[in-house]
């Protein structure tokens, strides 16, 4: 696998002639091809505004190369750390009362019905967004397409969330917000099929924009030259450590024939090679004391290994992780290891999961409303659990605070944490008021206690008549009855 990645590779840096079938920008104006723009630009394919992306490399050859070693362990740390997160549908209004969230509840389940069964082939929202995290870091392009009213999703008859090849999709670049114009274009390829889609039918992620490229730039795309280097270097270590050969010759001087060759070859094989203990050298019939010339380093610095680290330490920052990340802990000690694992979250896992929520509630939620008809659901918000690793412990230490001041209700707390209220409707006071009140029902419920007790102790300290009933207007009632 190293040598078939390692010859694309050098093919893209030594061919300029891209392998895929893309048609380069050419810098003519508009009304040049079109004849009735007065707008001036850059088009890919003349006559057409929908401008196809100039990948450096093929991208049969980025997928391939996403699954070798070093950007397969890239790509994973950051996807798995996104969809283990758990997320949340809570009020825009983060002072909203415990009652006004308890009135979205239904709302809010229609949100999770969506989120929670995405598509058919998608049984969960981690499944889903764990394709979208990768088309944006192998291609800056993740991509989803609406489909209303679906079929044969069980618990989602409402809206689809299908995931298309972000790579597939070609920009409008002339599109002017007219939701009858078609604004993207899936290009199939070699089918040659080609199928237009309106704004409110594609869902575009891109982490990089530009304001000079239409296309922004992926991490696996920046790191195409270190992966050159890293493939050719590991194809070196294998064949050091597969085909060894000898690491030093042995110069016996112009005088040596053949047979004093022979001999000592014959004398290194039978009394030096394989053996423990020191080996005797005489004159044995050389004109001149042998040299010896090095042919390779020797131990581990025949394998570059200081080479490879830079490149892993490279490729590392260039998807915002650390070397740690990829089991370097050379340089890695207790006090530096927990704040190198914070800066991998926020560099590499936070800006996509922060991308992905908020067009969550900029569109999707809005989409889900419309069908609907429940403008409740326009007051709601995606947001994610413990996105960061100090956030628990920062947030209890504020809650604390706030709590202990009486400055927020107890389900107000709950409720930031997504957590539902008091079901004993108790989390609508401050801290204070809850302990006084829970101090005044436990006075209460013991006083109750105490009466229940004493009567009960009275009723067992009245004499019995014979049937077991306490004397008294009830025993004397019976027993004039003849019962």
């Amino acid at each position: 696998m190293f040598d078939t990645l390692r010859q694309v590779l050098k093919t893209w840096l030594t061919d300029p002639t891209p392998q895929v079938s893309i048609i380069q920008s050419v810098p003519i104006p508009l009304e040049a091809a079109e004849r009735k723009s007065t707008q001036q630009g850059f088009i890919w394919n003349t006559g057409t505004p929908f401008a196809t992306k100039r990948y450096r490399r093929r991208v049969d050859d980025v997928k391939l190369l996403s699954e070798s070693a070093l950007p397969s362990r890239a790509i994973k740390l950051i996807r798995d750390s996104i969809t283990s997160l758990e997320y949340v549908i809570r009020p825009k209004d983060s002072d909203a009362l415990p009652e006004e969230t308890k009135a979205l509840k239904d709302s809010i389940d229609t949100v999770r019905m969506v989120l929670d069964n995405p598509n058919r082939t998608d049984d969960n929202l981690p499944a889903f967004i764990g394709q979208i995290v990768e088309d944006i870091l192998m291609f800056d392009a993740g991509c989803w397409e609406y489909v209303e009213a679906p079929d044969f999703i069980e618990n989602n008859d409402l809206l689809s969330l299908e995931v298309v090849p972000g790579y597939t999709i070609e920009i409008n670049q002339k599109w002017n917000g007219d939701p009858r114009v078609p604004r993207w274009r899936q290009n199939l390829g070699l089918t040659g099929k080609e199928v237009l889609f309106l704004d409110a039918e594609i869902e575009y992620l891109m982490q990089r924009k530009r304001s000079w490229a239409v296309y922004g730039l992926s991490p696996l795309e920046t790191v195409i030259d270190i992966m050159d280097a890293w493939l050719g270097l590991a194809s070196y270590q294998r064949e050091v450590a597969s085909s060894a050969y000898p690491a030093i010759l042995v110069y016996m001087g112009d005088a040596a024939t053949v047979t004093d060759r022979k001999d000592f070859k014959t004398y290194w094989d039978n009394e030096l090679r394989g053996r423990g203990g020191p080996g005797f050298f005489g004159n044995m019939g050389l004109h001149q004391k042998p040299d010896v010339l090095d042919l390779k380093p020797t131990a581990d610095a025949g394998l570059y290994l200081m080479y490879q680290e830079q490149l892993v330490r490279t490729l590392a920052f260039s998807f915002g992780l650390k070397s740690q990340d990829f089991n370097m802990v050379s340089d890695v000690n207790r006090n530096t290891s927990e704040v190198q694992q914070q800066a991998s979250v926020m560099e590499a896992r936070f800006p996509i999961a922060q991308l992905i929520g908020s067009r969550f509630t900029s569109r999707v939620l809005p989409r889900i409303a419309a069908l609907t008809g429940d403008a409740d659901i326009l007051k709601l918000k995606f947001d994610w659990q413990n996105l960061t690793p100090e956030d628990e412990k920062a947030e209890a230490d504020i809650d604390a605070i706030y709590l202990d001041r009486d400055t927020v209700t107890i389900d107000q707390v709950r409720q930031r944490k997504g957590w539902a209220p008091l079901e004993n409707g108790m989390g609508q006071y401050t801290l204070s008021q809850y302990k006084a009140m829970s101090g005044l029902m436990a006075i209460t419920s013991d006083l109750g206690q105490k009466a229940s007790d004493q009567k009960v102790k009275e009723q067992q300290s009245m004499p019995k008549n014979n049937q077991g009933a306490p004397n008294g207007k009830n025993g004397a009632g019976l027993k004039k009855s003849g019962f």
